[in-house]
């Protein structure tokens, strides 16, 4: 899967995961900026398999989190191959803080978003917006989503 995740890059095509557009790990990414549910103008694309710590319980989930995957892939693609154009440059820093989430509040949140989240998961003025376009005044987790999400201020790497 992180093979195929990287392809872009090592092709030259794309410098990060983060613009590495038609992969999966780019529609995790896009996910995670901005969750949208039922009722959306989101394009349908296939729905990718939930990793152990995704609220999709009732399906066959990866055995490793997301966060883990994001780091792997990150640190898989700073590897320089001689027969491969494409690297992830080793100045830029981890996913984690490049996508804007606290990489220890992500731990703690996730690991308990049953009872942190309800509806949805992402930056606090997200989170209000999803909330009016349900015609609720308040949806669970914005001050959870405050702590995962803090300082964003880069429009393009806001949840």
């Amino acid at each position: 899967m992180a093979y195929v995740d990287l392809n872009p890059i090592r092709a030259g095509i794309a410098k990060s995961p983060e613009e590495s557009e038609f992969t999966s790990i780019y529609q995790r990414i896009a996910r995670l900026r901005n969750p949208r549910r039922r009722g959306s103008s989101a394009p349908i694309r296939p729905r990718l398999a939930p990793f152990s710590d995704e609220a999709d319980r009732a399906r066959a989930r990866l055995p490793f989190t997301l966060r883990d995957y994001l780091a792997l892939v990150d640190w898989s693609g700073r590897a320089i191959r001689a027969d491969k154009r494409g690297f992830i440059d080793a100045a830029l820093p981890p996913i984690l803080r490049r996508i804007g989430v606290e990489a220890e509040a992500w731990d703690i949140l996730v690991g308990r978003r049953g009872t942190l989240f309800g509806r949805a998961m992402g930056r606090r003025d997200a989170m209000r917006m999803h909330a009016a376009t349900l015609g609720q005044s308040w949806i669970r987790g914005v001050g959870s989503a405050s702590r995962l999400f803090p300082n964003i201020k880069d429009p393009k790497m806001a949840f």
